[in-house]
């Protein structure tokens, strides 16, 4: 079965997105000073709690009703009684960010876990997932998410940023003015190169690679930051490497410390 067109998955998320809350733990949470957003971004993106697995099944009815696709929709999927759910679990709590291409269209959404998640192999010292792909694979009639790339801001800037995490691209956004392409993780690099071969068509000329400042200690980081240029070279376009105080991590971090000072300075 061929994937529903792209404006059908944008459809059926977009309304599923429109019926849910945001609860109060949640923004709470994204209006932090740790996150720094506000409550028109907030809207703005779209962002949502995950609902209650037992609504999961009225929800996917309310959308079939209304003429939305389910099937090959990622998430999407039927139970034992042959009824449409979607696959929203206790385990897989959180906040929902819609992935969205550069075409303005929700292709994925991803869920920024209230509780990381172990696998049982996991080692004893490593942290569990905090990002999970909503997905259905492996369930009947469910599909994979892929690992799409999340795009935020002027599709015809002259210069992009690319950096890993949904959450931490909008946020550098809103921070930067900036636009970004967020990978899911430092080596999902699929479709990049047909990206930003994209991007360069429509008058991108510079790919800043932003990875989190473990690339200056951690190999297998820098090997992945590395690859982002290699990539955008491949594409036609200069490439550089963003480096800042090692103090933040991520790029979000680091200038929602420089605003937050700027804060203070005006107020002193």
């Amino acid at each position: 079965m061929p994937a529903p067109p792209p404006q059908e998955i944008h459809q059926t998320y977009s309304l599923l997105l429109s019926m849910l809350p945001l609860t109060p733990t949640h923004k709470a949470h994204l209006l932090s000073p740790r996150r720094g957003l506000t409550e028109e971004q907030i809207v703005r993106f779209g962002f949502k709690s995950t609902p209650p697995t037992f609504l999961c099944r009225s929800y996917a009815e309310r959308l079939r009703r209304q003429g939305c696709t389910l099937q090959g929709v990622p998430g999407f999927y039927t139970d034992n009684a042959g009824r449409w759910t979607i696959n929203f679990g206790s385990r897989t709590a959180g906040i929902l960010l819609p992935a969205v291409g550069m075409d303005g269209l929700i292709c994925g959404m991803q869920i920024r876990l209230d509780t990381p998640l172990r696998r049982r192999d996991d080692p004893p010292g490593k942290s569990g997932a905090k990002y999970i792909w909503l997905s259905s694979v492996g369930r009947p009639h469910g599909v994979t998410s892929g690992s799409p790339l999340h795009f935020v801001g002027e599709p015809f800037a002259k210069t992009v940023y690319v950096t890993e995490g949904l959450l931490k691209a909008d946020i550098a956004h809103c921070l930067t003015g900036r636009s970004f392409v967020a990978v899911a993780g430092v080596n999902s690099l699929n479709g990049l190169e047909s990206a930003l071969r994209c991007m360069a068509q429509n008058g991108t000329k510079l790919v800043v690679e932003a990875y989190d400042m473990d690339k200056l200690e951690n190999e297998y980081v820098a090997s992945a930051a590395e690859k982002v240029q290699q990539i955008a070279h491949a594409a036609g376009l200069q490439s550089t490497s963003l480096v800042w105080n090692t103090a933040y991590k991520g790029i979000d971090d680091w200038q929602l410390a420089l605003r937050q000072e700027e804060a203070k300075e005006k107020a002193a």
